[in-house]
């Protein structure tokens, strides 16, 4: 019994029996697929497994060559965009850091007392904007955002605990507001303190305006 793939070792069993023409393609018309951005012309991929009625179409692949000779492998690669928000600390700070984020840290706690917070709340918004150094830089954005949580509370338990001054001829609104101002008073020092010796620890925050 013969074997029908070793008669014709060159025919299409596909198109007919035939033999396949010289440098032609054995399973059919195929047209060759252009290369992108006109270059060489490329074979059309072909599907041994399947007549040539039923054969694929599928986009042109790429070779290596075309690959690295394509602008976008040329170019150099791109990582992630660089934080604009606060800057990662990294190495050991310098003097001028240490002492431009204790001077933000100092100067803000003072404001605090002094029950001037909208006035904290731009100072240290005009470090963040300022300093180029990433200890003064972080300790500012947590700052600020530590004062926006100290204005938030104050204004709505000031509201709550003034009317029930009013009802109760109390002072729960200067008592509970002084011991709020004591409390992120002694944050603001120990945030100084760490800052003076080149750390920094970021305070959990139910609001983070400022990335720190």
């Amino acid at each position: 019994m013969s074997n029908p793939y070793t008669q014709q070792p060159h025919s299409n069993p596909y198109s007919g029996g035939g033999p396949a023409p010289a440098g032609g393609n054995s399973y059919g018309d195929q047209q060759g697929q252009p290369a992108p951005q006109g270059g060489p012309a490329r074979p059309a991929f072909v599907d041994p497994y399947q007549p040539r009625e039923r054969q694929p179409s599928y986009p042109p692949a790429i070779t290596l060559q075309e690959l690295e000779q394509s602008p976008a492998s040329s170019s150099p690669a791109r990582g992630p965009q660089a934080n604009r928000g606060a800057t990662r600390l990294t190495g050991t700070p310098s003097a001028a850091a240490k002492i431009g984020a204790v001077a933000c840290l100092v100067l803000t706690l003072l404001l605090l007392l002094s029950h001037a917070a909208l006035l904290a709340l731009g100072v240290t918004a005009i470090f963040f904007a300022v300093c180029t150094s990433a200890l003064p830089k972080t300790w500012a954005a947590n700052a600020f955002n530590v004062i926006l949580i100290y204005i938030v509370q104050v204004i709505v338990l000031g509201m709550v605990l003034g009317l029930i001054d009013v009802f109760t001829d109390g002072t729960l609104r200067t008592t509970v507001g002084m011991w709020i101002r004591l409390g992120f008073a002694l944050i603001f020092l120990a945030s100084a303190v760490a800052a003076g010796f080149g750390k920094y620890f970021r305070i959990p925050l139910q609001i983070k305006l400022l990335p720190s």
